[in-house]
């Protein structure tokens, strides 16, 4: 029997071709079938023609199959992909605005209060998913892309008993911070003062960094989905531990650079991992309009406008890979998610190293509970996705996880089971809302702005 692979979310323009293109370049996997699935007929069908292109002149011998209906695309998966978003700039736009009416300024994404609207409308969708995985596909892995990923791999364990994992690139982020910090080190030419840390030659100079230092160094790091934090900086050449140089240079940086990311470094002992925007969904040291902290730590909500900007475009390009008028040979070194590897080494039995998998803590972080969705290094092969020892965090930081990761939990229960009441609950938990009724002013709005994309509540 060939290998079965199916990928939900197929038809974005993004996540499906990048998925699809890499697992069509892995030798491990020629000769698998290949089921693509979208709610969306026409974008489907241009990655689907894309991928047929793909597989034919790349010779990668699969089998691929497209389909609107995910039932029959199901049925026997050795794995389900799923990544999926609900109008997703509108509605993480809105969650970001409702925040403001109450007095509170966040990212608005995958932590703080409009996490738990971001949760209730990706639950919305994916549940039924993990209920169709359950009947059709019980034994599949199931690989997560869907945001919030901590919620979403609680939801598929605890109420669909799947073998569900999250995959999350935001350790390249590390690597940026890392890189531009030992610029001198590895030799990359970037600017030591700069002003606007989000102007494009800023930014064209940290990608270098982190490219060399992706070369370079080996970070390992445990916590949580985008809120993990550097347990252990080393060079891969010389096993040489880089975190005294970090702490000299860090004194260094120009003020623009990451400010709230380096004052958690020297206040709680670890170098935060995701960078200024994500580290502040999960505290509550910016989320104030009166102290101004935004302006302090140069924070800005993400822009939207650019994130849309070109999409028309890109289909256009998409449409001509799918009639033939245009090269797809970029598509050999496009970005990959890494779904090809993990599924790949598992197939293989490669014994492979993943640098971020989001599962259970059975033991890989001691001070953190056991069952919690934590985010790892894993060993990957055929006996499964393992995530590796990292001892305990400190303690500070420790606590700042346990409290986020008893939100998580909490959340994911009062939205499957539209628990109104507990919902209020996990809200009074969470740093950022600091009195009761706000609290329950936060829940109610959020259902209120998100009717018919949200489960019903009690």
């Amino acid at each position: 029997m060939p290998l079965t692979i199916c990928l939900i979310g197929a038809g974005s323009r993004i996540f499906g071709l990048s998925a699809l293109s890499s697992l069509l370049r892995t030798p491990e996997l020629r000769g698998s079938e290949i089921r693509l699935v979208d709610v969306r007929a026409d974008e489907l069908g241009v990655i689907a023609h894309v991928g047929e292109r793909i597989n034919r002149e790349w010779d990668a011998g699969c089998v691929i199959r497209h389909s609107t209906d995910r039932a029959p695309m199901l049925a026997g998966s050795d794995f389900v992909v799923i990544s999926v978003a609900i109008d997703r700039w509108t509605r993480w736009k809105l969650d970001h605005e409702i925040g403001l009416r109450h007095g509170v300024m966040h990212y608005a994404e995958n932590g703080g209060p409009a996490s738990f609207a971001h949760a209730a409308r990706s639950l919305q969708v994916v549940m039924p998913i993990f209920n169709d995985i359950a009947e059709a596909a019980p034994d599949a892995y199931v690989l997560n892309f869907t945001n919030p990923v901590l919620r979403v791999v609680l939801a598929a364990r605890r109420y669909a008993d799947l073998e569900a994992f999250g995959i999350c690139h935001q350790i390249n982020y590390g690597y940026k911070i890392v890189g531009y910090l030992l610029r001198h080190r590895l030799g990359v030419e970037a600017p030591n003062q700069f002003g606007d840390p989000h102007a494009p030659e800023v930014q064209k100079a940290i990608t270098a960094c982190r490219n060399k230092a992706l070369e370079r160094i080996d970070i390992k790091a445990a916590g949580l989905n985008h809120f993990t934090w550097m347990t252990a900086v080393t060079d891969k050449e010389t096993g040489e531990d880089l975190y005294p140089l970090l702490l000299r240079e860090i004194a260094q940086a120009p003020a623009a650079f990451e400010p709230l990311t380096r004052r958690c470094f020297e206040i709680f002992g670890l170098l935060p991992v995701p960078g200024d925007m994500h580290l502040s969904e999960y505290l509550p040291y910016t989320h104030n309009p009166t102290r101004n902290a935004w302006a302090r730590y140069n924070m800005r909500m993400y822009d939207f406008e650019r994130a849309t900007a070109g999409t028309e475009d890109a289909w256009k390009r998409l449409r001509a890979m799918a009639d033939g008028t245009e090269s797809i040979d970029r598509l050999r070194e496009a970005h990959s998610e890494r779904v090809e590897a993990v599924i790949a080494a598992i197939v293989a039995n490669r014994n492979a190293y993943e640098q971020a998998v989001n599962l259970p803590n059975e033991g890989a972080i001691a001070n953190l509970p056991e069952g919690a969705i934590v985010e790892t290094p894993a060993v990957v092969s055929s006996g499964g996705i393992h995530g590796l020892s990292m001892g305990g965090l400190p303690e500070g930081v420790a606590e700042l996880c346990r409290r986020e990761a008893l939100i998580a939990g909490m959340t994911v229960d009062a939205i499957v089971q539209g628990d109104r009441l507990m919902a209020i609950e996990a809200m009074a938990l969470q740093p950022m809302v600091d009195d009761l009724d706000l609290a329950a002013r936060l829940v109610d709005d959020y259902i209120e702005a998100n009717k018919g994309y949200f489960p019903d509540f009690e």
